[in-house]
């Protein structure tokens, strides 16, 4: 259930950061910069939580699973529902 928590909390920061960086720069490239910086910062903090194994799963779920997660996954929720 801790995990669970974890996530959901992640995601709302994760989501709130999203908003943020677009909004500051509000064009196109917001979209593509998030996305670029989603993506690295996942990488980063996969091999970092990869070499610390005395980390709690509920901390490795909030960063990567919540917070990381949501910056680029936003924009692929967002593209399948005005796909469909």
């Amino acid at each position: 259930m801790t995990t669970f928590l974890s996530v959901f909390l992640g995601g709302g920061l994760g989501s709130i950061l999203r908003h943020l960086v677009c909004s500051k720069i509000g064009n196109h490239w917001a979209v593509m910069s998030v996305n670029l910086m989603g993506a690295m910062l996942i990488g980063i903090a996969f091999e970092y939580f990869a070499n610390k194994a005395d980390l709690r799963p509920e901390v490795r779920a909030f960063v990567i699973t919540g917070m990381l997660a949501v910056l680029p996954l936003f924009l692929l929720i967002c593209s399948i529902s005005v796909i469909c």
